[in-house]
């Protein structure tokens, strides 16, 4: 499933193996999950893209936090199709979201500039502390957030807040 939705991605973006492929740009896709407490997992289409053209190897990290929340014992007994074909399209959203995020970075239009603090479970599950960065726009119910250490996100509104 996860290499059927990540090829899709791919191939909804047929100028991108072209425009990465002369600078040494290596692009890894994975399918992360976070643990949200001991009963209940998230998961995140995660693109990590590096380069190593310039003496200084540059690298940043794309999550794109889906929306559903999923229980661990029902992972593991198995979901049911209709919850499979969501996960499916879900992955597939935020694949498509890492992509286009990244071919913007990359072509420099995307610059987030208004500072912000972001307080959320995700980012920061373990420790529980803000973490200072840009926001940006990531549209209608999601939080759009750029780390001071290269890490973008795209989380669903109710997993954290945005302050100044």
């Amino acid at each position: 499933m996860f290499a059927s939705v990540v090829a899709s991605s791919l191939a909804a973006f047929p100028a991108l193996n072209a425009s990465t492929s002369n600078d040494s740009m290596l692009l890894s896709p994975y399918l992360y999950v976070e643990n949200i407490d001991d009963s209940d997992i998230r998961f995140a289409a995660l693109l990590i893209a590096s380069s190593n053209a310039s003496a200084k190897t540059w690298t940043r990290q794309y999550f794109y936090v889906i929306p559903d929340v999923y229980a661990k014992a029902k992972i593991a007994s198995d979901l049911t199709a209709e919850q499979i074909g969501t996960l499916k399209q879900r992955l597939g959203e935020g694949f498509n979201w890492d992509i286009a995020t990244f071919v913007q970075d990359k072509n420099g239009s995307f610059n987030p500039q208004v500072k912000g603090v972001i307080h959320s479970d995700f980012v920061t599950p373990r420790i529980q502390i803000p973490l200072a960065g840009y926001r940006f726009d990531a549209g209608a119910g999601r939080l759009g957030f750029v780390t001071t250490n290269d890490l973008v996100y795209s989380l669903p509104s109710d997993t954290g807040t945005i302050t100044n």
